[in-house]
C-alpha cells in the first residue's frame, strides 16, 4: 500500500477513520519528474521537481504547527498507539506544551526513525477532533486509541 490508514476510537463515543497517500507517493512523483527532466532538458521537468519540493516543504510546516498545537491543548487523557507503532503516552495538562512536545516526539522516535509529515498531520487532526469532542467530558478517565497502518 502506498499511503497509510488510521483508525481511532475513544471516550465519548469518539470514532474516526482516516487514510491518505504518503511521502512515498510524493517521492515517486519526484522520480518521474526527474526522469522527465533528463529526457527533456527544458524547464518543465525542473519546474515539476521544484513544485513537488515546495509541496514537501509545506507539509513539513503544517505538520510542525499541528503537532505544536495538539501538545498545548490542555486536556488530560491517555493515548494508545497501536499497529505499526506501539506506545502509550499520557497527555498531562500540568505539563508545558514544550515538555509534551519533547516527550511525545521522543515516543514516536522510539518506534520509528522518522514519521512522515502526512502521517503526523492526520495524527494531529485525530487528536484535535478527540479533544474537541471530549473537552467538557469530566465524568471518566479519557482514553484515545489510534491504530496506525503505515
Amino acid at each position: 500500500m502506498i499511503g497509510f490508514e488510521m483508525k481511532a476510537w475513544g471516550s465519548g463515543g469518539f470514532k474516526q477513520k482516516r487514510a491518505a497517500w504518503s511521502e512515498g507517493s510524493l517521492m515517486a512523483l519526484k522520480v518521474l519528474a526527474l526522469a522527465g527532466s533528463f529526457a527533456d532538458k527544458g524547464k518543465q521537468g525542473s519546474t515539476q521537481k521544484g513544485a513537488l519540493s515546495a509541496i514537501e516543504a509545506s507539509f513539513k510546516k503544517i505538520a510542525d504547527k499541528r503537532f505544536a498545537h495538539i501538545c498545548g491543548l490542555g486536556l488530560d487523557f491517555a493515548l494508545f498507539i497501536r499497529g505499526d507503532l506501539n506506545f502509550k503516552y499520557y497527555f498531562d495538562s500540568s505539563k508545558s506544551s514544550a515538555q509534551v512536545q519533547s516527550e511525545l516526539y521522543h515516543r514516536f522516535l522510539s518506534e520509528t526513525d522518522k514519521i512522515g509529515d502526512q502521517v503526523m498531520i492526520y495524527f494531529c487532526a485525530i487528536v484535535d477532533d478527540f479533544v474537541t469532542r471530549n473537552f467538557d467530558n469530566s465524568d471518566e478517565d479519557l482514553t484515545l486509541t489510534i491504530d496506525i497502518d503505515l
